[in-house]
């Protein structure tokens, strides 16, 4: 039986790439958490890719 590798979008190939315990995602956590705010670690790395996105991709 031959199955298609689904291709994998940029963030999880990051979220890959980081080793399981990743101290600074626990750490912008619970920083966050201090300040009263949640994220997830999901969350925290959709940030970080609307961030690097140029302003004239970004949706209006």
């Amino acid at each position: 039986m031959h199955t298609e590798a689904k291709e994998k979008s940029p963030l999880q190939k990051v979220l890959d790439t980081l080793p399981t315990r990743h101290g600074v995602i626990r750490e912008a956590q619970e920083a966050l958490a201090e300040a009263g705010h949640t994220i997830s670690r999901r969350g925290l790395y959709e940030v970080v890719k609307a961030a690097r996105t140029p302003s004239s991709l970004r949706p209006s």
